[in-house]
């Protein structure tokens, strides 16, 4: 079976027109998620085990907050050292100022459904199947989509 997956792999790389490199850059997210659901959930199940140090005594939100946490420090340091901004183009933090409160208030927004989402998901991966978490995932787009319309 791996065997004659890897063949037919050599033989769409000899036939394939179009080239390879945005094809495995779309195929590379979902691998990505994979790994962090799959990691999200062995943190979760251990966290919320009643035979653990902690003694289960950490809820769900409680995760999730230190999931964002570090994730917007993250988020942050690389934005810094990766979006400066050049001549052309003004810095990320200058773009934000200049926004309309109305604006800035979307931005927030925004981040209030990533953060129930965010607590969702935590919930969710201590239930069910990382499988299924992932499937689910994917409903996140819709209503981003939907902001999108609607502004």
């Amino acid at each position: 079976s791996g065997t004659g997956s890897f063949l037919i792999g050599l033989h769409a790389v000899d036939t394939l027109e179009t080239p390879l490199m945005p094809i495995l850059v779309n195929l590379l997210p979902p691998l990505i998620l994979a790994l962090c659901l799959s990691t999200l959930r062995m943190g979760a199940q251990e966290l919320f085990r009643s035979d653990n140090r902690l003694a289960g005594s950490i809820s769900v939100v409680e995760f999730t907050a230190m999931k964002l946490a570090l994730s917007a420090l993250t988020a942050l340091v690389l934005a810094m050292l990766c979006e400066r901004g050049t001549k052309l183009q003004s810095s990320w933090w200058k773009a934000l100022a200049e926004e309309s409160d109305a604006g800035v208030l979307l931005v927030l927004l925004g981040g209030v459904f990533i953060l129930i989402f965010q607590v969702n998901l935590t919930w969710l991966t201590s239930l069910t199947s990382v499988a299924t978490v992932g499937i689910i995932g994917g409903v996140k787009i819709i209503p981003q989509w939907i902001l999108n319309a609607i502004f």
